[in-house]
């Protein structure tokens, strides 16, 4: 991935590519008037990478992590997503709200997604299973969401979406309601499940430290409408620890340079069309 000012190059090769987003851009209707929120936005991601998507409160980055979930689609341009070969669905989403359905056990809410594939009731109960353990979640397979912990639900969200086995895992700010504690140890979780799996990763956040932690990438969008201000690599290799990342010499840095990249659109305000 590289490129700045809206249109970005992909630099890979097809055969490498998870996704490519082409000059997509996005309108709602405001009242008398077209409302511009995404603007000529492109960029690909390689399989297995980890994209995180930061800029200003306003700029699109949820709404094209929903035209990426296929929950929206746009104007303009075009999306494509890497098919999936034996069947599973291509890409899975993590709300920032906690999405678990009230009136199912934890195993049933991780194993809905399978459920709606036709999955047998055996073999989903399995995976199910095999997912809970790997988020933590072990002993409460029978427990109600009423029954569990902010950071708990989220797991269960999580293993939900690893459980169909998606190749594109979205996540819109998963982690944004939680405590500093459950937050790091849930963020050192999908680090290192997304590199277990070799899933491809397309994660918003308005949390640079998060960005910087997460990322193999970070693109920074600018002010409405959202354009692609620029993509930068994050040198830290994986596998992460997420907290000792923190203490690397270049964190520093490149915080700095993402928070002024962000303050500079701030500042700036919405574009007019």
């Amino acid at each position: 991935m590289a490129g700045t000012g809206g249109t970005t190059s992909t630099g890979v090769t097809g055969s490498r590519l998870a996704l490519r987003v082409e000059s997509v851009s996005k309108r709602f209707r405001q009242g008398q008037r077209d409302l511009l929120t995404l603007d000529n936005v492109s960029f690909g991601l390689e399989v297995g990478r980890f994209l995180v998507i930061v800029g200003p409160s306003g700029c699109g980055k949820t709404t094209l992590l929903r035209i990426l979930a296929g929950l929206e689609r746009q104007d303009e341009g075009q999306i494509w997503i890497r098919p999936n070969a034996d069947g599973h669905p291509a890409a899975a989403m993590v709300f920032q709200e906690q999405s678990v359905f009230p009136w199912m056990t934890v195993r049933d809410n991780v194993a809905y997604g399978l459920a709606l594939r036709g999955v047998g009731r055996r073999e989903r109960s399995q995976v199910a299973e095999r997912w809970i353990r790997s988020v933590g979640l072990e002993g409460f397979e029978r427990a109600y969401p009423h029954q569990l912990s902010g950071g708990m639900k989220q797991r269960v969200s999580i293993a939900r979406a690893f459980a169909v086995d998606p190749d594109v895992l979205l996540m819109d700010e998963p982690f944004s309601a939680l405590d500093e504690q459950t937050r790091t140890i849930l963020q050192q979780e999908v680090s290192s499940l997304s590199e277990q799996q070799q899933k491809t990763v397309v994660f918003v956040t308005h949390s640079i430290d998060e960005a910087i932690t997460l990322g193999d990438e970070v693109l920074v969008m600018t002010h409405r409408p959202g354009r692609v201000k620029r993509l930068i690599s994050v040198p830290f290799p994986r596998p992460r620890d997420v907290v000792g990342v923190r203490a690397n010499p270049q964190y520093g840095e490149l915080y700095e340079e993402i928070w002024q990249l962000i303050a500079e659109e701030v500042q700036h305000g919405p574009r007019e069309e």
